[in-house]
């Protein structure tokens, strides 16, 4: 790792604006990080609730804690659904803060407990039904939309083949369910492991995928937001790799709603996190310049899709 992180330093001074690069793709490899190893970062109490993991998790540094919470909620999950199926799991109090990592993480766990053997179409749609039921009465009302959108990050890492497929099946049964899945498969692609690279802005590059994969412009707007709010929430505590973004593609951000409408999202979710982060009012004040960031729909909760009322 020593290594790697001075290969980093190197290409800071050797490639044109590579520091804010740099720092983007260590930000998408502290989030990775932060969520795989959430057992070994914050283990569990023995004979411990997740309630009472939870509990553990709220003395992690900001820094780590978003990603760490969102990887305790996903193994408890996968742990506990292993017992078979249940109702209720996450309808239940929890401090705000949690709330919308906790259901990103069920949400992923249960992509991977029905999603995995896809044989073929109907195996698909009954997957994706179970998928769908399971994240529905497994949810607190208001944040059903954060589990359901982990089928298209699911499709995007796992099924990249057959994205299309996917997206024909909800198209014909179940069009709501699909303006959640680009718009986690926008985050998918901002996530995936041949993005993390620091010679080109991982942000547009995943923007670019994901608006290139999409099918029509309902499917394109909720992948561009997903892809926007991926990027925003893992850089939101380095807000030079916003800025950086914003200057090399303000005439795209500027008539772009769906980009506005994926960061506004994700600072919504900081908001849960910590409204008095330094880093957020610094963001809030880059992005001002552009579009007014505190124009998010709080009052429907974060349904994680595209809001053509957003703007």
């Amino acid at each position: 790792m020593g290594m790697f992180t001075g290969g980093l330093r190197l290409a800071s001074f050797v490639l044109p604006g590579a520091d804010s690069q740099t720092k983007e793709m260590q930000n998408q490899l502290h989030a990775v990080e932060w969520f795989a190893l959430a057992e070994q970062r914050s283990p569990r109490p023995p004979s411990s609730s997740l309630a009472g993991w939870l509990a553990r998790a709220d003395s992690i540094e900001l820094d780590h804690r978003p990603w760490t919470t969102e990887g305790i909620a996903f193994y408890a999950a996968r742990e506990e659904f292993k017992k078979g199926p249940r109702k209720g799991w996450l309808i239940q109090d929890s401090p705000e803060w949690t709330r919308t990592v906790l259901h990103t993480g069920l949400g992923m766990a249960l992509a991977e407990l029905t999603l995995t053997s896809l044989p073929n179409r109907q195996k698909m749609a009954e997957a994706i039904a179970a998928f769908s039921s399971l994240c529905i009465t497994n949810s607190q009302p208001g944040y059903e939309g954060c589990a359901l959108e982990s089928i298209g990050l699911y499709a995007c890492h796992m099924h990249g083949a057959r994205v299309q497929e996917f997206d024909r099946l909800l198209a014909d049964g179940a069009p709501d369910l699909r303006e959640y899945f680009w718009h986690g498969f926008g985050r998918g692609s901002y996530l995936s492991p041949g993005n993390c690279m620091p010679w080109s802005g991982s942000g547009w590059r995943a923007i670019e995928a994901a608006s290139a994969a999409a099918p029509d412009a309902v499917a394109r707007r909720n992948a561009i937001s997903g892809a926007s709010w991926a990027f925003a929430l893992v850089n939101l505590r380095t807000p030079d790799v916003m800025e950086r973004f914003l200057k090399e593609h303000e005439a795209w951000v500027r008539r772009e709603p769906a980009f506005a409408d994926g960061v506004r999202s994700a600072l919504m979710v900081w908001r849960q996190l910590q409204p008095q982060d330094p880093p957020f009012r610094r963001l809030e004040s880059i992005l001002s310049r552009y579009f007014n960031p505190v124009k998010v729909r709080e009052s429907r909760g974060p349904t994680f899709r595209f809001d053509t009322q957003a703007d």
